[in-house]
């Protein structure tokens, strides 16, 4: 006789509460309770739902704005705060480019030659990185200099923040002049004058600054039927709503965005600290020079040179020069850290009036002659160019210094490209 498969595994048996239980249920309890069931599985699905969206709130809202861009002595630079700097230096430099095209045409920020052309390309689509560089270093240089200025006992006062807000607005309180209508530029664009160089000329193109200042415009005289006490207020009017609509556009406070010219004032102070004791006086040559591409060239002109031919006319005809060629090689007088540093040593080493060559740069073989080597005094321009070159090189050496820590993370993908030139009124002149 076959026996039963069995599986091994003992068979439980129903209890008799379970049977009881089981009979006494209606098929409208089961389904209800089938119901809570699937209720609770709904919840819980809620549940998990709801907490991946809180998390992600909290995320957006607390911890990323948080996220640090940069650290500075263990003081983070927090993404949020990078973000709001951004939008405000795009509408600011918007504002002015704006400003400059309504009065030059477009064709004053799209040709390359203009001073405002990288000021202009920066705020194209895809070279956002470009406002993010600019104001990442910007927030890293206040600190230091916040840093410095605190360790030193130095600070500024109300007045000091109003005259740089004046400055930057071209108001005059005491010649009842107010230029509002055409802004500076937050970041100062040198116009740069014809400098003393050994090298072929290249038009210069103006580098962006980290700190926003200003660069001078043409001013529009104001009517002369307005008093003293209107322009003022037409002033306080003009520089209120400036701060209002930059701090909607930025997401900053207008306390924050009235901070931007706190942070100038102190720049300056520091600047003026810094470069006190910078001379108004320096040791200069006037040069001339012929430049060639090869030695065997260069031994040409000065052969030439020997046989008596002219210094100017050789320069005229075959120097590469061509910015100081068509003077006869003349550049001018120039102090030291205006030429290469082969050419630098032979103006300021060689005899006067001697013919000295060639001497090779980057740029080829120089055959050279100073007219003459003086101390003489500096422009007011001069020594301030000076002044600043100083201050930067001291600036940039914070970073450096013994036991500064400064670390810069990866702040592309959070870079804003916000207001963009078609917010700001640019889009005619793309």
């Amino acid at each position: 006789m076959a026996k039963k498969a069995t599986t091994g595994v003992p068979t439980r048996r129903i209890t008799t509460d379970e049977k009881d239980e089981r009979s006494y249920l209606s098929r409208a309890e089961r389904e209800a309770r089938a119901q809570r069931w699937v209720l609770l599985g709904i919840g819980a699905a809620l549940a998990v739902v709801i907490l991946v969206l809180l998390a992600g709130l909290v995320f957006e809202g607390v911890i990323y704005p948080n996220q640090a861009v940069a650290v500075v002595n263990g003081e983070s630079v927090r993404t949020a705060d990078f973000q709001a700097q951004v939008r405000l230096t795009r509408w600011q430099v918007g504002r002015q480019l704006a400003n400059v095209a309504a009065l030059y045409g477009a064709t004053a920020l799209t040709s390359q030659d203009s001073p405002f052309y990288q000021q202009y390309v920066m705020l194209q689509p895809g070279q956002e990185y470009m406002v993010g560089d600019q104001v990442v270093n910007q927030m890293i240089d206040d600190i230091l200099l916040r840093n410095e200025a605190e360790a030193r006992g130095l600070s500024v006062d109300e007045a000091a923040v109003e005259a740089r807000v004046q400055e930057y607005f071209g108001y005059d309180p005491n010649a009842g002049t107010v230029t509002p209508t055409v802004e500076p530029s937050p970041s100062r664009t040198p116009i740069v004058s014809p400098t003393p160089s050994p090298a072929p000329t290249v038009t210069p193109t103006p580098e962006l600054s980290p700190t926003p200042e200003y660069t001078p415009f043409p001013t529009v005289t104001p009517q002369p039927t307005l008093t003293s006490e209107e322009l003022a207020q037409r002033y306080n009017d003009y520089v209120a709503s400036y701060i209002s609509e930059g701090a909607a556009i930025s997401g900053l406070s207008q306390e924050q965005v009235r901070a931007v010219f706190e942070r100038q004032a102190l720049r300056e102070l520091m600047r003026d600290e810094i470069t006190k004791d910078i001379p108004p006086e320096e040791e200069q040559v006037n040069v001339r020079h012929i430049l060639v591409t090869t030695e065997e060239e260069a031994q040409d002109v000065m052969t030439a040179l020997a046989e008596g031919e002219s210094f100017a006319e050789l320069a005229r005809s075959v120097s590469i020069d061509t910015g100081s060629a068509s003077s006869g090689g003349e550049l001018g007088w120039a102090g030291r850290g205006k030429f290469v540093a082969e050419f630098e040593d032979a103006v300021f080493n060689a005899e006067v009036g001697a013919i000295v060559g060639p001497v090779q740069s980057q740029y080829g073989y120089h055959i050279i002659q100073v007219h003459a080597r003086e101390v003489r005094p500096l422009s007011a321009d001069e020594l301030d160019s000076k002044r600043d070159d100083a201050f930067n090189e001291w600036l940039s050496g914070l970073r450096d210094a013994e036991g500064a820590q400064v670390e810069i993370y990866d702040y592309a993908d959070r870079t804003p490209s916000d207001p963009t030139v078609f917010e700001l009124g640019l889009a005619s002149a793309s």
